[in-house]
């Protein structure tokens, strides 16, 4: 279950896009690209699942987002033509296609209608960041938990009878990790949001009642 902006632009990206690149397959937990890397090309996903995310020095993870068919990712550092600053990680089996710099922009040029629907992503992108950043800021590890689920609920949800499905089966380690707080302490607090009512969890995957 997607924002209505969300369903056009991944729509119409995949529309303009998916056939223009190289297709390459990666299984679960497969790196894609890593920090500190120049690229000169972009990547759009067809089937699957990824997380970007930032490793610290003492080898914390801050993870920043989950991308899924119709995203693009590699954009930022292509069109500013610097390093990567974050790693990419398969969730899931998961299909890209690889686009050359050359190749983007010429789609582009031929579909100028395509570059509103690039901001839509771009600016979903900076909204689900700034929702990170505010949490941080502002709540305790229970109620951005809260709100992970609530944002996770919208981007990658399924009505179900049991509730919203979120579509990705995630370890405590990973909620952890886009929440910035100890795997024990993210433990604790969805065992709290279970007790309350307000998810249950089935075969690994969390559904949100509220």
């Amino acid at each position: 279950m997607y924002t209505e902006h969300e369903v056009a632009y991944k729509d119409v990206i995949l529309k303009a896009f998916k056939n223009e690149g190289k297709l390459f397959k990666f299984n679960a937990d497969s790196y894609i690209e890593f920090e500190f890397r120049k690229l000169d090309y972009v990547y759009l996903i067809t089937k699957g699942c990824v997380k970007q995310y930032f490793i610290g020095n003492g080898g914390n993870l801050k993870t920043l987002l989950l991308l899924s068919e119709g995203d693009l990712f590699g954009e930022v550092t292509m069109i500013q033509q610097d390093f990567d600053r974050v790693i990419t990680e398969t969730m899931e089996y998961t299909e890209v296609i690889k686009i050359t710099k050359e190749r983007f922009f010429y789609i582009l040029d031929k579909n100028p209608d395509t570059y509103y629907y690039i901001m839509v992503m771009l600016t979903s992108k900076i909204r689900k960041m700034m929702d990170q950043i505010h949490d941080t800021s502002f709540f305790d590890t229970k109620d951005k938990l809260i709100c992970l689920f609530n944002r996770l609920a919208v981007q990658q949800g399924i009505k179900t009878e049991e509730g919203i499905k979120i579509n990705i089966k995630l370890t405590h380690q990973e909620i952890a990790d886009m929440i910035s707080c100890t795997r024990s302490t993210a433990t604790k607090k969805i065992c709290e949001l279970q007790e309350e009512g307000y998810i249950k969890i089935i075969n690994r995957c969390i559904y949100v009642l509220k």
